[in-house]
């Protein structure tokens, strides 16, 4: 793994946090009491003690009754536990087994609020341990906030100890812990202080890209075999996701993209946005501009590794975070052959790296299911089922460069019969008419989230399709010959056609008519028989496509 050592960064993240840093660093890290929310009725929060335990340290505060100030018994703590584990990985194995727990299935202890990092929980025990780390022993209902982020758990707790009876401290307590608002904003003050300070104090110490503004930029093409179908894979730490927006990989900054352009950025919320350029291919996703995009639904976890993988070509085009596909678009556009950039793309008038560290960057191949890489059989071959030696080879290399069929994942299934809405898709591309997703569909079978809607709001706009005269379209049924070059013949016929008895299957009266001798007069049906119910393989449509574009 080659290191890209940069400016050093202005963002820290909590990482690596060892135990001895840990009790070094206690005074530094645990928060002042007068900094937490106050409990009602009670005084601020006092610092009481801090003492080193194995694997991190425990804090102690607490508050006075604000109605008898020299009450000392019985009064309102705040524990804050920071464990320091191994690795992040092990942090979040110890926090999945905390959430695991018996105790929360059996009702001794209840989960009010959780997260995939968080929990917030009560347990009603009386003078016994109410924590799930066993280090609390609490006296009447008590709340805590287990939070986990890199290599640290955080354990908060409110609570009152046993100890002199003073039913005016009681009423007061149980008043002020019943609103668990209140409570919850002082725990995670507490938390979320310590988290802060760790984080400046101890950033990462290893990362391969550090970047501390908006014009740090590495050609990742110089230092990694990138492939064409691939997955780039690699971890982003950020702090203040607000500070940290920019972008982290792109292939074509603000000029003009080229197919295959691509680029990865944060935003303001903190959430991962991806983008190929594949303005020739269709998907089932939006396309703006040329651009097919994808969005994680969630932010990533600050002062945290999150990682991130970004898959395209051969596959279709997907972002992973931590290990789940957030986001995927059909789309099978191949990387670019341009330089990809870690941070901002050079020479922009717009410098806009994100503010953050990257790490364990790798890059993988697609592979066949023989273990092929796709980039060398995509090399050597048109598509993976269409051999060189395929006597319409140069027929599909020209559809292909036309951007008619593409092979969404290598494959052209030659012999695959098309149905109505893959045909009016692959019709309107072949003679550049583009859709227009404000276009209406007259025909109640087109669902309204229907990737194929939009072609065939264009197909019916312009006069190519006209439906059943029960309203519907039948957009899955097989096409055959009739309807396949009818819909030619309205693209591309001329109004003023007669039909001169073409093919001895054909009579004048028949709704195809004109599309039969459409195909006639261009010489895409050979031999006395139009065959109209016989259906249409890709091939078999490519073939008369070919025919119809070379003659333009």
């Amino acid at each position: 793994m080659i290191a890209l050592f940069l400016a050093p960064l202005s963002a820290f993240a909590v990482v690596d946090t060892t135990s001895s840093e840990l009790k070094t660093a206690t005074n530094l890290v645990i928060p002042n009491g007068n900094s937490l929310p106050v409990l009602n009725g009670y005084s601020e929060f006092a610092f009481k003690s801090s003492t080193q335990i194995s694997g991190g340290i425990v804090v102690n505060y607490e508050a006075r009754l604000v109605s008898d100030p020299w009450f000392d018994s019985e009064l309102p703590q705040i524990q804050l536990l920071i464990y320091s584990y191994a690795s992040q990985e092990s942090a979040e194995s110890a926090f999945n087994e905390i959430v695991a727990r018996d105790d929360f299935d059996n009702g001794e202890k209840s989960i009010l609020e959780s997260t995939v990092d968080t929990i917030l929980y009560q347990t009603k025990e009386d003078g016994a341990y109410s924590d799930v780390f066993s280090t609390v022993i609490s006296e009447y209902v008590s709340l805590h906030l287990v939070h986990k982020n890199g290599n640290l758990i955080f354990q908060s707790s409110l609570y009152r100890a046993d100890g002199e009876f003073n039913s005016k401290n009681l009423q007061t307590y149980a008043d002020a812990i019943a609103d668990t608002t209140v409570a919850k904003s002082i725990l995670e003050t507490a938390t979320e202080k310590s988290k802060t300070a760790l984080a400046i104090l101890f950033p990462p110490s290893d990362a391969e890209f550090k970047s501390s503004s908006e014009s740090s930029s590495v050609n990742l093409s110089e230092s990694y075999e990138i492939p064409s179908h691939g997955t780039v894979n690699l971890s982003v730490y950020v702090s203040d996701v607000n500070g940290a927006t920019g972008t982290i990989l792109d292939s074509s900054g603000i000029s003009t993209a080229e197919e295959g352009d691509l680029y990865v950025y944060i935003n303001g919320n903190g959430q991962i946005l991806a983008g190929i350029y594949a303005p020739n291919f269709d998907a089932d996703c939006d396309i703006d501009g040329g651009w097919y995009r994808l969005t994680s639904p969630e932010s990533v976890t600050p002062y945290e590794w999150n990682d991130v993988a970004l898959h395209y070509g051969v596959g279709g085009f997907s972002l992973g975070i931590n290990g789940e596909t957030v986001d995927s678009c059909t789309v099978s556009q191949p990387r670019s052959a341009k330089n990809l950039y870690l941070g901002d793309f050079p020479g922009d008038s717009i410098a806009e790296s994100m503010i953050g560290y990257v790490d364990a960057i790798t890059a993988d191949y697609s592979l066949t299911d023989f273990g092929e890489k796709w980039d060398d059989v995509l090399t050597d071959q048109l598509f993976l089922d269409l051999p060189n030696t395929d006597a319409d080879l140069a027929v599909f290399q020209y559809l292909k460069e036309e951007g008619v069929f593409m092979g969404s994942d290598g494959m052209l299934y030659p012999d695959r019969v098309l149905n109505r809405a893959e045909m009016v898709k692959i019709i309107l591309k072949a003679f550049n008419r583009n859709p227009d997703a404000g276009n209406m569909v007259p025909f109640w079978d087109v669902p309204i989230d229907a990737w194929y809607r939009k072609y065939i709001a264009k197909a019916y706009d312009i006069g190519m399709v006209i439906g059943h005269s029960d309203l519907s379209f039948a957009p899955d049924a097989q096409i055959n010959n009739a309807e396949f070059f009818t819909m030619l013949y309205r693209l591309r016929g001329s109004k003023r056609m007669d039909y001169d008895d073409a093919f001895t299957d054909v009579i004048e009266d028949d709704w195809y008519a004109l599309g039969a001798e459409f195909a006639f007069e261009n010489g895409l049906v050979s031999g006395d028989l139009f065959t109209p119910e016989e259906t249409i393989t890709r091939r078999e449509a490519g073939k008369v496509l070919y025919i119809l574009l070379k003659s333009i």
